[in-house]
């Protein structure tokens, strides 16, 4: 008979396995640091390239300062005295942008401009201010990226000298674009207790004639053939080659509404010339005193005013027969004409 061995049962066990699960994390938190810096090093790479790109064919896409954070699972990108802009003279500028990704989607972004931006124009720059600007990008490879931008409570105003903007301010605002499966872009804008800019002595509002100077409300969304196609050193070019490919806007609801006065839009398609003027046509059904906007119009002097009161009569004669009136709005040979009367040059985006 053998005795049992009693330093064989007072023997540890192995807890080894034990500090595994730990060492497991360490090493994913290690791996994962360095897959985060990489992510951040590309981010910070395809900025750079896209603004050496932008300096190559003219244009502008600049900051001064840049920091990259957001770890662990996060990109934040802050940008100071950012600018970014084309040659003819279209571009973006703000104090202080940020724009957020989570590290694992870095083609979905969520960018915000808490200190306002500024919009410039051919005509001059317009300063934007509001409790929000923000918008979501999202860019994988389609025609036109996935944006939305939403601004809330927003004002708008024009520099001295500058080309006067058409809204003083609006309670909300919303753009957005997004590509179809046929390749086409649905595009679409929303302003919600929009306020036209007041008429000033040398400045006359379209907007402020045509909603008797109240809060208005508009919506507009279309189909957008060819977005591939706008492409160009500048938007006019980028405009001309987008129409030189087939490119054509195709309204699907439009409308705005300005306490009794209403305006509808019917679906039709819009294109442009060669000169870049819009061409096609778009029948209008109003609602309210249609005529006395009209001349409000033409005593501002924004459409000749023999023009405006023969329209103005024209849709007199249809409000006297009901309270909703239609009538074509036609662009042709760079000439706009509301039923059968020329009303001045068609409007030039670009």
């Amino acid at each position: 008979m053998t005795l049992p061995d009693h330093d064989a049962a007072f023997k540890r066990p192995k807890r080894r396995w034990l500090f595994i699960p730990y060492a497991i994390v360490v090493i994913a938190v290690f791996l994962w640091s360095i897959a985060w810096l990489e992510i951040r090093n590309q981010v910070a790479l395809a900025m750079d390239r896209a603004s050496v790109q932008a300096r190559a064919h003219g244009a502008a896409l600049e900051w001064k300062d840049r920091t990259i954070g957001g770890y662990p699972f996060r990109i934040e990108v802050v940008v100071t005295n950012f600018q970014a802009g084309e040659p003819s003279g279209w571009g973006l500028a703000a104090p202080s942008v940020k724009a957020v990704a989570n590290a694992y989607d870095p083609y979905h972004w969520v960018v915000a401009a808490e200190e306002g931006a500024t919009l410039n124009r051919p005509g001059g720059a317009t300063h934007v201010a509001g409790r929000a600007i923000r918008a979501s990008w999202v860019g994988k490879g389609d025609a036109a990226p996935r944006i939305i931008i939403e601004g809330l409570g927003l004002t708008f105003a024009a520099d001295p000298g500058a080309k006067p903007f058409p809204l003083a301010g609006a309670e909300h605002a919303e753009i957005f674009t997004r590509t179809e499966p046929d390749g086409r872009m649905d595009a679409g804008l929303l302003l919600e207790a929009a306020q036209p800019r007041a008429a000033r002595p040398g400045a006359p509002s379209l907007l402020a004639d045509l909603t008797a100077n109240r809060p208005f409300a508009l919506l507009w969304q279309g189909i957008v053939s060819h977005p591939e196609a706008f492409r160009g050193p500048s938007a006019p070019a980028a405009a001309q080659a987008w129409a030189n490919a087939g490119g054509e806007i195709a309204t699907v609801r439009a409308g705005a509404s300005a306490g009794p006065r209403g305006l509808g839009v019917r679906p039709g398609v819009l294109s442009l010339s060669a000169d870049g003027r819009l061409r096609g046509q778009a029948d209008v059904v109003v609602r309210g005193d249609a005529s006395n906007a009209m001349r409000a119009v033409g005593q501002d002097q924004i459409v000749e005013p023999m023009a405006a009161d023969a329209v103005a009569l024209i849709l007199q004669a249809q409000e006297a027969a009901g309270w909703r009136t239609e009538i074509p709005l036609t662009f042709q040979a760079g000439v706009t004409t509301l039923g059968p009367v020329a009303i001045g040059p068609a409007p030039k985006p670009f």
